[in-house]
C-alpha cells in the first residue's frame, strides 16, 4: 500500500471517528422535538448514561443480583431500580404526560431532562379526589439517585409534591415501620438508597441495610436488648460514682 493510500485511509477513520463523536454529543445535549412520540424523544444510551449504570459494578455490565435465588418482592424491586414516583401533581385535562415529565425534570434544574427518560405513566387510584401518582422511568439508577438528590437539595417538597424511588408494596410498609420505629427510639436516620432500607442510629455508626421484614425484627429485638444493657451499664457506673462521692465525704 503506497503511502498516498495509507493517509486517505486514516483521514477517513478520523473524520467517521468525528462524526460519532458529535453525534453522541448532540443527543446528550440537544432539546427533544416538541409533539414527538416518547420513542423519539429518547437518544441512544451515551457512554455518559452507561457509566451511571455501571458505576457499582467495577466498570463491567454485571447484574447485581442473583435472579434465581431472588424472591418475588426482590424481582419485583429490581424492576423498579429505574423508576421515581411523584406524588402530588394533579391531573389537567387533556394531558401530555411527557410535557408534565419535562416540567418536572426542569424543576430539578435539568435543561433537557427528556434525555435521561425513557418513559412515564401515571397510577390509577381507589382513591377519589386523589392526584394520581407519576411513574417515571430513568435510563438507571445513577439517574435516580441525582433526581432525588436534586428534589431534597432544592427543598421541592415546599411546593407540596414529592419525589421517592419506586418501592413496591411491601417494602413501603416495611419503610414506614422503620421510620415509626426509628422517631420512637431516636434513631438519627431511616432511609432508602438504590431502593435499599437503611438505619443509622448516630452520625459515627456506618448505615445498616435493613433486608427484609424478618429481618427488621431480629434487628429491633437485638436494639432492644443492646438499649437494655447500655441503661443497665449507666444506672451501674452512676451508682458507684454516687457511692464513691458519699465514701470520700464521710472520711
Amino acid at each position: 500500500m503506497t503511502r498516498t493510500c495509507q493517509t486517505v485511509l486514516l483521514l477517513i477513520c478520523v473524520c467517521t471517528l468525528s462524526e460519532y463523536e458529535c453525534q453522541e454529543h448532540v443527543a446528550e445535549n440537544a432539546p427533544t422535538t416538541p409533539g414527538a412520540s416518547s420513542t423519539q424523544q429518547v437518544p441512544p444510551i451515551t457512554m455518559a448514561y452507561d457509566k451511571d449504570t455501571q458505576e457499582y459494578y467495577g466498570g463491567f455490565r454485571k447484574p447485581l443480583v442473583d435472579y434465581d435465588r431472588m424472591d418475588e418482592n426482590a424481582k419485583k424491586q429490581h424492576y423498579r431500580k429505574c423508576n421515581v414516583i411523584v406524588d402530588g401533581i394533579p391531573r389537567r385535562e387533556n394531558e401530555d404526560i411527557m410535557q408534565v415529565v419535562e416540567l418536572i425534570g426542569r424543576k430539578l434544574g435539568y435543561d433537557y431532562p427528556m434525555n435521561v427518560v425513557t418513559a412515564a405513566h401515571r397510577v390509577r387510584l381507589a382513591i377519589p379526589h386523589k392526584p394520581e401518582p407519576i411513574i417515571i422511568r430513568l435510563r438507571s439508577p445513577g439517574i435516580v439517585e441525582k433526581w432525588i438528590r436534586a428534589y431534597r437539595t432544592k427543598k421541592l417538597w415546599r411546593e407540596n409534591w414529592s419525589m421517592n424511588e419506586h418501592l413496591t408494596k411491601e417494602n413501603e410498609e416495611l419503610m414506614v415501620l422503620a421510620k415509626r420505629w426509628g422517631r420512637e427510639n431516636n434513631i438519627r436516620s431511616v432511609f432508602t438508597k438504590n431502593c435499599a432500607l437503611y438505619y443509622q442510629p448516630d452520625r459515627k455508626d456506618v448505615p445498616t441495610l435493613i433486608k427484609n421484614r424478618e429481618h427488621f425484627n431480629w434487628i429491633m429485638q437485638h436494639y432492644r436488648e443492646k438499649e437494655l444493657n447500655r441503661t443497665s451499664q449507666l444506672e451501674y457506673t452512676t451508682t458507684q460514682d454516687i457511692h464513691s462521692t458519699v465514701g470520700s465525704v464521710a472520711s
